[in-house]
């Protein structure tokens, strides 16, 4: 049993602009709503350390572990230091091309495991809240810097 919350948009840039700002995780507390904060090195298998706003539930401090990081298609980020059977998460972020020179970008949170009714009573509202905003400030960030 598993469960997914997903948000998308059409951005007025290449993937490789969208890409540059995706990236720049020092400037996410400048734009990103929910995802406030993230620290990684980059290096496949390492941390990725998010702050996180829950929106009534407050703000979260939430560690997961980098598995893809492919400029300037996609980042996959996965909660998987608990047992699959109790808790597991992956967030994939995805740009595609498309023919007229937009991007469309997919963030899709897909989470399982025997704690899945728990996260969804909890955090499912927020989640869905949350990545609807990042979606939009990512929209609003790309058109922003490509005024510059």
């Amino acid at each position: 049993m598993h469960a997914i919350w997903s948000a998308e948009t059409t951005l007025d840039a290449s993937p490789e602009f969208v890409w540059s700002v995706l990236v720049d995780f020092d400037a996410y507390p400048s734009w990103n709503p929910f995802t406030r904060q993230v620290r990684t090195s980059g290096v496949l298998g390492t941390p990725v350390v998010m702050t996180v706003d829950m929106g009534p539930l407050g703000v979260l401090e939430q560690t997961e572990t980098l598995r893809v990081l492919d400029a300037p298609r996609q980042i996959v980020w996965a909660l998987d230091t608990l047992p699959r059977w109790l808790l597991w998460a992956r967030r994939t972020q995805t740009l595609t091309a498309l023919p007229d020179g937009r991007t469309h970008y997919q963030t899709v949170d897909e989470i399982g495991g025997a704690l899945l009714p728990i996260v969804r009573w909890r955090y499912g509202a927020s989640l869905e809240r949350g990545f609807a905003s990042m979606a939009a400030a990512l929209n609003a960030e790309v058109t922003r810097r490509r005024a510059l």
